[in-house]
Parts: C-alpha cells; structure tokens; sequence
C-alpha cells in the first residue's frame, strides 16, 4: 500500500458524513482509533504481498482489531510501576509500548482494486465498513454474554491480558490466575539481576527450572500479572520490589 497515498485516502474518508458520527481518528499511517467511554477501539491496517494469495483485480489488506476498556492501561501500568503514575492520550492507548496489548484478532482480507486506476478512497471507505461491521459484532457477541467484560472473560483465547484485567476488576483474582496459567508467555520482559541471596532464592523459587549458577532472570508481564494476584489475596502491599523479585519468600 503506498502509505502516504493511503493515509491521506484515510483522513478524508474518516471526516465523511458516513464515518464522522463514529469518531474515528487516525493515529498514524496505518492506525486509527475510536474511543467510545469506557471502551476503546484500536484499528491497523497493513498490505500484504502477491504471494499471500492476492488475486487479480484484488488488494490483500491485513485488518487487526482492537479493543479494551480505557482503563485497562492505568490498570496495566500500576501493576508493572506501582507507586508512578501516567497520563494516556488517546494516541497513546492507540499506539505506544505502554498501552495495555489489546488485539482481538488480525484477519486478511481481499478488497475490490484495479491497478491502473488505484482509487485508495474507495480502498478506504470499504476496510471502514469492513471494520464497523465487525465492530457491531463483537458489541452484539459481548451483550448476549452479559457485558464486555464477561465476554472477555470467556473468550481468553482471543487475548488472555483482557481477560485476566477483567477479572481484577471483579476482584477475582483466583481465576485470573487460572488463566495466566494457560497462556503462552507474552514476551514482554524486564531482565532482573539478583543483588542478594535473599532477591536470588526468591526468584529461583519463582522459576525453579534456572539453570544453577543463574543469576539473571526474564519476568515475564505476565509473571508479575500472576504474582500481583497472589499478592493482593495475601494482603501484601505490592511494590516496585514485588515486581522485580517476586513474593517474599
């Protein structure tokens, strides 16, 4: 997709009578979002190549659909930065390294396009309503199960994060737990050195699979996700040093 073509494209179809009640925004060149109190949508669209079976008269777009409750990123940053705290923008809930990862799904797609004319407002105005039909779905899926949160809660496959905070806020940390359990490891880590035998035996009992000799460890977010809810049903003040080294021995 030329990106500064289909950007442009973007900004003019957004601020059209058919999409302007919505709110849609753009965030950056491939990012749009719409903020809907409490929830927050977050969309990107991405080219993809011939080879991933664009046919003729086709362009393969990739759509990834985002969605959370707005303060799931205060949420997410006082568990990972207890003590700081972070004013979110909407660019930032829509696009930083802070905000809570809030991807639903990430489909491709094949979108009507003749490469002589290359009309990106068409291109546009049809991955908008490709989006908010979709949109509509997972608000009508998420009041048939009792509210966002319950969807989310039972749909962990689609993005165990969203699940785990919407236990939190149900203050049901057992069952966030249970879930943290079955996910893959999120692959957002902080690197912890052990300074003391103490911080050391605490983390080798948090991974007793480290190798002896080990004194450098990777907290997963959501080790310290599931070590935040073993702590608060403790009664345990959680802290910057709980995050790093995990529960008092």
């Amino acid at each position: 997709m030329a990106f500064d073509l289909m950007y442009e494209a973007m900004k003019r179809s957004i601020e059209q009578e058919e999409w302007k009640e919505l709110g849609f925004k753009s965030a950056a060149q491939n990012i749009l979002y719409v903020k809907q109190e409490p929830y927050f949508w977050t969309i990107a669209y991405y080219e993809g190549w011939k080879e991933q079976g664009q046919a003729a008269g086709t362009k393969y777009v990739r759509i990834d659909l985002c969605l959370k409750y707005c303060h799931y990123d205060e949420l997410q940053y006082s568990i990972l930065y207890p003590g700081q705290s972070m004013k979110f923008s909407n660019k930032l809930r829509a696009n930083s390294k802070q905000k809570c990862r809030d991807r639903l799904w990430s489909r491709p797609y094949l979108f009507p396009w003749d490469d002589e004319k290359e009309d990106y407002e068409k291109l546009a105005g049809d991955i908008l309503r490709t989006v908010h039909e979709e949109m509509k779905k997972i608000m009508e899926d998420a009041e048939k199960a009792g509210g966002l949160d319950a969807y989310f809660i039972a749909h962990p496959e689609l993005n165990p994060r969203l699940s785990v905070f919407a236990c939190i806020d149900k203050k049901d940390y057992s069952k966030a737990q249970e879930i943290l359990l079955r996910a893959e490891v999120s692959k957002e880590v902080i690197l912890v050195n052990a300074g003391n035998e103490e911080q050391l035996t605490r983390l080798k009992k948090r991974y007793p699979k480290t190798a002896e000799g080990v004194t450098t460890f990777g907290r997963d977010s959501h080790d310290i996700f599931a070590d935040y809810c073993m702590a608060v049903q403790q009664g345990l003040e959680w802290t910057a040093e709980l995050v790093l080294y995990s529960l008092p021995l």
